[in-house]
């Protein structure tokens, strides 16, 4: 499964969201987040429902708050409804701004750093065999086998209150990392390093697809979603985390941008035009030389 989430970037309240869905509850949990980023965000009386951490960064406040929010209304929804009692999910986040990005998350659903051809795990799973990797009872090749490698600690929805891991990357994005965003039903079945190497040298859209196939190719057996952000250097130098489809819209938007892109079509349709025509009447004219030589011995007379 993809889902078509807004891509990170770095206007103030632009949100990436990589979900691992539990029935209805994932379409609800994303738009939460989206609602708050969208209509929240910038009105200070109900910016901070559940007050303001001094200790946390702007940034990792709102993811914070975000996703607070969203647990509240699955929670609510859960106690609404008998057939959804004991069901509860995961999220990971990401807010980029002025270069930096921050990362929030819930469960064992991740967020890695691809830069200069290395990967980097940015979040640890709140799940039993993370913390048994963690507490060196066992190591992380005997994890990716272990049964009990399903077992969250902390999910979305469970229970009133969630506590939200947030982390902000120490270092600017640099241009060309790509952020990826994945539930653990691509993670689970794709490797760290399969996952690096399928993101370099592709596109952001060809990238997914190659990730979603390999781990279907391999089972399968859960749900499968993935987000990814490529950080790309705008006309000042700065790093801006899109997708290929952002990329687009940024170009829609612009519309300096767009009459530049039709002038070069034109001026390259013109270009093309003109070669033909310089073809067409070169050949016209060895054409006609090639039958006048052909004509003169006939006509010749001894």
């Amino acid at each position: 499964m993809r889902v078509n989430a807004p891509p990170a970037t770095l206007a103030p309240c632009e949100v990436s969201i990589a979900t691992r869905p539990a029935c209805a509850n994932w379409r609800k949990r994303i738009d939460t987040v989206s609602e708050y980023f969208a209509h929240k965000a910038n009105e200070r009386a109900v910016q901070w429902p559940y007050g303001y951490d001094e200790r946390l960064s702007e940034s990792a406040n709102r993811l914070r708050t975000a996703i607070r929010l969203a647990n509240e209304k699955i929670f609510r929804t859960i106690e609404e409804h008998e057939e959804l009692r004991g069901m509860g999910t995961t999220i990971v986040t990401t807010l980029a701004r002025n270069g930096s990005a921050c990362v929030a998350h819930v469960g064992d659903s991740r967020a890695y750093l691809v830069r200069s051809n290395r990967i980097r795990q940015l979040t640890h799973d709140h799940s039993l065999v993370g913390q048994l990797v963690r507490d060196h009872q066992i190591t992380a090749e005997q994890a990716k086998t272990d049964p009990r490698r399903n077992v969250v600690t902390r999910s979305v929805g469970i229970n009133d209150e969630v506590d939200v891991d947030t982390q902000r990357l120490p270092e600017k994005l640099q241009n060309g990392d790509v952020l990826i965003l994945c539930t653990d039903g691509l993670h689970g079945l794709v490797s760290d390093e399969e996952l690096r190497s399928t993101v370099t040298g592709r596109g952001l859209d060809q990238a997914c697809d190659a990730l979603i196939r390999l781990a279907k190719q391999r089972g399968g057996h859960d749900n499968i979603t993935v987000i990814l952000a490529r950080a790309e250097s705008d006309q000042n130098g700065e790093p801006v985390a899109s997708s290929s489809a952002e990329r687009l819209s940024r170009a829609r938007s612009n519309p300096t941008l767009a009459i530049l892109i039709v002038a070069c079509l034109l001026l390259l349709l013109l270009a093309v035009g003109a070669l033909a025509w310089l073809m067409l009447r070169s050949g016209r004219e060895t054409n006609a030389r090639g039958a006048a030589l052909a004509v003169r011995p006939a006509t010749r007379t001894t």
